[in-house]
């Protein structure tokens, strides 16, 4: 199972990279830890990418280790349901007031998008401070599996809407060097 799953993720231009950022980097699978990681697997796929993403991550994440793992396959799946609803669940009553208003009707992938913002937007980082934070089009629409000019649409209505306000805009890649992700505030709470 494992050799198939490593060809079929390898295809995949979103989820191969996130895969090795977000999972083989930090997640070693052992015989006997699949829920405690999966416990913490889940929490964190579905506060950086979108929920389709997350299911799909955390599928592979057993797919790629089912020989360490003694549990099957379908029962994984059912666990990983299970703490993604719960960790989806916690994640809007954790919203303030501010927040559930302005996020209110959102439908995917404003709404992976919005939890993707916020959980950047409380991250302390040595060049920014909560609740500011540096995202990319392209990096959101990697995190989505939106192209970059969906992606941007979904951060303009974030700024439309006072979700959003950039702090200090991006600049695109050129033949000079790299571009800047643009330095965004998270709002929605103080609105």
């Amino acid at each position: 199972m494992s050799e198939k799953a490593a060809r079929d993720l390898a295809r995949h231009p979103n989820l191969a990279p996130l895969y090795k950022r977000f999972i083989a980097n930090i997640y070693s699978p052992r015989q006997g830890e699949r829920n405690a990681q999966l416990i913490k697997l889940v929490p964190f796929l579905a506060h950086n990418v979108s929920i389709k993403f997350a299911r799909e991550l955390s599928d592979y994440f057993y797919k790629l280790n089912a020989e360490i793992f003694t549990d099957s396959f379908e029962q994984h799946k059912r666990e990983s349901e299970s703490h993604l609803e719960a960790v989806i669940q916690r994640w809007k009553t954790s919203l303030n007031n501010s927040e559930k208003m302005a996020l209110e009707g959102l439908n995917e992938p404003h709404l992976s998008a919005a939890r993707i913002c916020r959980n950047l937007s409380q991250l302390e980082n040595e060049d920014v401070k909560p609740p500011e934070f540096f995202l990319s089009n392209s990096e959101l629409a990697l995190r989505l599996g939106v192209d970059p000019k969906t992606a941007r649409k979904i951060l303009a209505s974030f700024e439309a809407h006072k979700i959003l306000e950039v702090v200090v805009p991006g600049t695109a890649h050129s033949k000079e060097g790299r571009g800047k992700a643009t330095i965004y505030r998270w709002i929605a709470s103080s609105t």
